[in-house]
């Protein structure tokens, strides 16, 4: 090897040398391949955990109930906006008590339609509604079991309209057949008539 040879080698590792002294040296292209694929499935697998996760698991929010229908819905929901486990249960926190209370008011409404559509009824209702009510009211106290009135307690339940007229026309059947094969009471006799049956 020549003098300048050597010259050139020498400046070349120099070059290479950084500021501590030591030496540089070019990255492996596979190292550097195998870097940024561990890197990318870092950053996939933190994305993966901070979206949706295959199935929610919502704590319940103190005094509210959601219905079961309502819950898938919402679920539904967050996973196509990928909401995290804990943003999902944050957004839930703040819209349960709304739900709920647009349940009871629609709950309520309900009830009351049904009342005004018994009230309206050319059978149930009108200027006879009450009267009707209690003849309704006589074919439960009749047959109902035990179970049967203490469902009735439930709001709702014993409002349906066709459940009422059902009720109604029992009790109407059980009014008109007392009527029907009820005895007429015997007619007293008088002292002639019983004074005669005795001498006869």
């Amino acid at each position: 090897m020549d003098g300048s040879a050597l010259m050139n080698s020498e400046e070349q590792v120099a070059e290479n040398q950084d500021e501590q002294g030591e030496v540089k040296t070019e990255p492996n292209q596979q190292e550097v391949e195998t870097e940024g694929s561990e890197q990318a499935e870092g950053q996939e697998s933190e994305a993966k955990q901070e979206g949706a996760p295959e199935q929610y698991e919502f704590k319940a929010v103190e005094g509210v109930t959601i219905d079961t229908e309502t819950m898938t819905a919402y679920s539904e929901a967050a996973k196509e906006l990928n909401l995290s486990q804990e943003a999902a249960q944050k957004m839930f926190d703040k819209m349960a008590p709304v739900i709920a209370q647009r349940q009871v008011e629609q709950f309520t409404a309900k009830i009351m339609g049904y009342r005004e559509i018994l009230k309206a009824d050319k059978e149930l209702g009108g200027a006879k509604y009450s009267e009707n009510m209690a003849v309704a009211k006589s074919a439960i106290d009749k047959f109902g079991s035990p179970e049967l009135l203490k469902a009735l307690e439930t709001p709702g339940i014993g409002d349906n309209p066709e459940f009422i007229r059902l009720c109604y026309r029992v009790g109407k059947a059980m009014s008109e057949d007392k009527i029907v094969s009820g005895k007429a009471p015997k007619a007293e006799k008088s002292k002639a008539q019983v004074l005669y049956d005795k001498t006869s």
